[in-house]
Order: C-alpha cells, then sequence, then structure tokens
C-alpha cells in the first residue's frame, strides 16, 4: 500500500559485481500504473542518477559524464512510459530535481503540467521571480490541491503560474540564462568577497596610519573608504552584463573598475561640496536604485554576490 523498495524494480544482469544496479523502467512503470488505481499521490524516483552520482568521485569524468546522460535519457523515457495513465485534466505531475549534480552547483529541474497549471512559468512567493521555485513551496501547494490541511510547521508558501505564449525555444533561452547567471555567481562569490576583504582591511590600515601621518594618507584613506562603499551597488550594477564578463578575474577587475571610477567623482564632488554631502548623494542614489529595482522584480538583485541567489 505505501510502495515499493524492493529489488524487484531493479533490472537483472549478471554482473551486479561491476555495474550499478539500474532501473528496470517497465517494471516500474507497471507498479505505477497499479498504485495510480488506490492512491493519490504517487512518488516515482529515478534512483539511477543518484547512484551514479555517488559514484562519481572514483570514476573518470567521461564516463561518469555519459552515464549521468543516459541515466537522464532512461528517466525520461520512464516519465513517458508513465504519464499516459495519468489524466491531466484531473491530475497534476510534478517533476523535481531536488539537488544539482555534484560536479556543478547549479539550478535544478522543476516541470509542472496538469489541472489548473498554466502553460508558462512557475514562480512562488519564495523566490519572486518568474522560471524559479524552491523546494519548500511544492508540498504546500500539492496539499492545497488536494484539499487536505497543511501542518503548522509547513510553510504556506503556494507555487503560482504565469501563463506565457513565447515559443518553448525562448522559454528554454530564459531558464537557461538564469541558469548560467547562477553559476557566474557562484564561481565568482569567493574572489569578489576576498576582494571587498582586502579592500576593507587596507582602508582601516591606512585610516590608522592617517591619525598620524601627513594629510596625503588621509586623502588616500579616504578615497579607499569611497571604494569601499560603492562596492556593494556596483554589484547590482552589473549584473546585467555578467555573462559576458568571462571568469571571476575579468569580473572583479569589472566591479574594481567601476568602483574606482564611482569614487573619482565622488570625490570630486566631495571636493566641490563637502565629503559629508558626496556620501548623501550617493547613498539617496542608492536607495533609490533599490527601490526602484524591487518595484520591478529585483531583477538587479537577482543572481548577485549582495543579492539573492538561486543555488
Amino acid at each position: 500500500r505505501y510502495g515499493d523498495l524492493s529489488r524487484e524494480l531493479l533490472e537483472k544482469t549478471n554482473d551486479s559485481l561491476t555495474t550499478l544496479p539500474s532501473l528496470d523502467n517497465d517494471v516500474v512503470a507497471t507498479k505505477v500504473k497499479d498504485s495510480l488505481k488506490s492512491n493519490d499521490v504517487n512518488v516515482v524516483e529515478c534512483s539511477d542518477l543518484e547512484r551514479i552520482e555517488s559514484t562519481r568521485n572514483v570514476t573518470k569524468d567521461a564516463i561518469a559524464n555519459k552515464n549521468f546522460s543516459d541515466a537522464i535519457v532512461k528517466c525520461d523515457e520512464l516519465i513517458g512510459k508513465i504519464l499516459p495513465s495519468i489524466s491531466l485534466t484531473k491530475d497534476q505531475v510534478y517533476v523535481i530535481a531536488a539537488s544539482s549534480p555534484r560536479s556543478l552547483a547549479q539550478t535544478t529541474v522543476f516541470i509542472a503540467a496538469g489541472n489548473g497549471i498554466l502553460q508558462g512559468y512557475a514562480t512562488s512567493s519564495t523566490t519572486r521571480q518568474q522560471g524559479l521555485v524552491s523546494l519548500v513551496d511544492i508540498s504546500p501547494t500539492i496539499l492545497k490541491f488536494l484539499g487536505v490541511a497543511k501542518p503548522d510547521v509547513m510553510s504556506d508558501t503556494l507555487l503560482d503560474w504565469q501563463k506565457d505564449g513565447s515559443s518553448n525555444e525562448a522559454r528554454q533561452k530564459f531558464l537557461v540564462k538564469i541558469n548560467n547567471q547562477a553559476i557566474t555567481r557562484e564561481g565568482s562569490l569567493t574572489p569578489i568577497m576576498w576582494s571587498l576583504v582586502t579592500l576593507f582591511s587596507l582602508t582601516v590600515l591606512v585610516s590608522m596610519i592617517a591619525f598620524t601621518r601627513r594629510d596625503k594618507f588621509k586623502k588616500i584613506a579616504r578615497f579607499l573608504s569611497l571604494m569601499t562603499f560603492t562596492f556593494p551597488l556596483v554589484t547590482y550594477i552589473l549584473q546585467p552584463i555578467s555573462l559576458s564578463i568571462q571568469g571571476p578575474f575579468k569580473y572583479v577587475s569589472s566591479i574594481v573598475f567601476v568602483c574606482l571610477i564611482l569614487s573619482i567623482f565622488l570625490t570630486f564632488i566631495g571636493n566641490k561640496y563637502g565629503y559629508a554631502k558626496a556620501i548623501l548623494f550617493f547613498a539617496a542614489a542608492y536607495l533609490f536604485i533599490q527601490i526602484i529595482d524591487i518595484a520591478f522584480g529585483g531583477t538587479l538583485q537577482f543572481n548577485t554576490v549582495f543579492g539573492n541567489a538561486t543555488i
């Protein structure tokens, strides 16, 4: 009644000592079809993917990647065997990858179809981003569809469906772009944070020297402080072109260069109108940009080091 985790689900092989266990799609599909007759909720795991991932660290990359690709194809075939037994006018189907491959942290697959689900993009109050949902959004959504009250310990962040008439190819490109931005952010996170820590430490050091040394050290300390001050905002500003900046080194260099330009501009304003006004001017501009960005969906804060991460 509650499922099947037995070895009956696995393909029969005479080489079990050297071959990873693999699901028998025909057997699994048959058991799912039988389960659908008496159960409202059915969960099917493409466990071949997890078994291949668990051996990735002791398998050559080329072999592991091929095995993983083959397992994805096999999983797709299993879904194809099960779907004809499901009524998409009455039921809902979710295809979920709960975690990304160990070889590369990235966004994962989420597909939904069926009763009440519009063709387009999924979103939720957790992510507030078109095309992105969180794992914690799925269970309360399924319970609401079934008319079952959620437990108090479960969040009530429900999935939402945004109708979109664009082609499958256009939606695919959009989701690939989101994923690439997420990968770029993750790859640049460490060097960017180290750059900020270095800049901040240098600012403090020069500022301490400026207390006992000549005025030129005060000017350097002031300029470095402005560099540190502008750093977070620049990461937001550069978000739209982050994909065109290949590699963490170029990304960090671009951030430092833009911070340098902004700091020169603020130094000009400070020398002319006073540094208090220069800082207030930049803070007001910073706040204005953030508010406008939030009003239009938080795009600049999306997949940035100091903003929202999708991974």
